[in-house]
């Protein structure tokens, strides 16, 4: 694991490294040079496609909760 050889970052308290990712994340989130996974964008433009066409039917937040024993 790349944590193993950053000892500093392992020094750090959870908070800490939860503020770090953070900020990892937000730098990579405006980075022009990731690519997304073409086999995961084949899927979402699927699936948004299938939505659109009403090849899936939708359910309320309030549904889905009650579907996985939330309500």
């Amino acid at each position: 694991m790349m944590i193993d050889s950053l000892p500093e970052v392992q020094r750090l308290s959870d908070t800490e490294k939860f503020q770090l990712a953070s900020e990892l994340w937000d730098q990579l989130s405006t980075s022009d040079t990731i690519e997304p996974d073409p086999a995961i964008v084949r899927l979402l433009e699927q699936r948004y496609a299938d939505f659109k066409a009403g090849s899936h039917p939708s359910s309320s937040w309030d549904e889905l909760k009650k579907r996985i024993g939330k309500l």
